[in-house]
């Protein structure tokens, strides 16, 4: 998986439950995506060339948890929290 300016995924963990009603699902995941900080700009259909801040301009390591609620296959709601780390930062998980 690879992002405008994020490299691949480093590790993720998922855990999925299933309700007593068989097409309300809950998935939960965690994942660590290493940013480089060595794009500049983006370019935009429609829209042309964007400078990114100068804070997308620092190598970090980002952990984005995120819930999803998933009902008939599709997806109703996602919750997400993100945190921003040093770079290469290892999740521990092995």
């Amino acid at each position: 998986m690879k992002g405008f300016f994020c490299h691949p995924f480093l590790e993720a963990k998922t855990l999925e439950t299933r309700q007593r009603n068989p097409v309300l699902w809950l998935v939960f995941a965690i994942v660590l995506f290493d940013h480089p900080g060595t794009t500049k700009e983006l370019e935009l259909a429609g829209i042309g060339s964007l400078a990114l801040p100068r804070d997308a301009l620092l190598p970090t390591t980002v952990m984005v948890a995120e819930l999803f609620k998933i009902e008939s296959g599709q997806i109703q709601a996602i919750e997400a929290v993100l945190n921003w780390f040093p770079f290469g930062m290892k999740s521990g998980w092995g």
